[in-house]
């Protein structure tokens, strides 16, 4: 499924991307291309839980390292360039630390679910005419639906390794951002697309419960 509406044509590959099957994404060329294409449509489904589109194709690059102002950062969205990047799934368990969520998942899935997480983000920088969100909403809507992504198995190792407690707070997504993925997932699935929808719609938000 696309993850998107896209207009033939609406844009043009950058040097070095090649658009994928679903004109959604574009990817780098080379052997992996395939690979990342389809991942980011697998990941790009889970947008659809909430009847969300992007509005606009999306470039995937994978790297060698990240550097986006903190510690073993595996992934971020440029809003300026359209681009999420990505750290490649072969780097990806070397930059886990012991005990974090994602080692719980395989390589695959972690790549994954760490698109849809970004995806949002660019969905949400998308947006024509929407007001800014909190951090805290944002965080929300990218690791409810980057859970969403996985299968009921793998979102069950990853809540298991992520740990008990865990509140939807700005401070929370800082500082222990696994647990405030088990949290926001929790909520999530209690209470389905609401909060999300209220959140776009400018009604709802969880820094103004605090």
């Amino acid at each position: 499924m696309a993850a998107a509406t896209i207009l033939p044509g609406a844009a043009a590959a950058a040097d070095g991307f090649e658009t994928c099957a679903d004109p959604a994404f574009l990817a780098e060329e080379g052997q992996s291309h395939g690979a990342v294409c389809a991942a980011a449509s697998a990941a790009g489904d889970s947008l659809e839980t909430c009847g969300m589109d992007l509005s606009a194709p999306v470039e995937i690059e994978t790297a060698d390292s990240l550097a986006a102002g903190r510690d073993r950062c595996l992934a971020s969205y440029d809003c300026t360039l359209g681009r999420i990047r990505i750290l490649a799934p072969d780097l990806l368990a070397g930059h886990l630390p012991p005990g974090d969520a994602y080692a719980a998942l395989s390589v695959q899935a972690a790549f994954r679910s760490l698109l849809a997480h970004e995806l949002v983000h660019a969905l949400i920088a998308q947006r024509p005419g929407g007001a800014a969100l909190h951090q805290v909403d944002e965080e929300y809507i990218a690791d409810a639906l980057e859970l969403a992504a996985l299968g009921p198995d793998e979102r069950a190792a990853f809540l298991a390794a992520a740990g008990p407690g865990g509140e939807i707070t700005l401070s929370w997504s800082r500082f222990a951002p696994r647990r405030f993925a088990a949290a926001a997932w929790r909520h999530f699935a209690a209470h389905g697309c609401g909060a999300v929808r209220e959140i776009l719609a400018g009604r709802f938000s969880f820094q103004r419960r605090r």
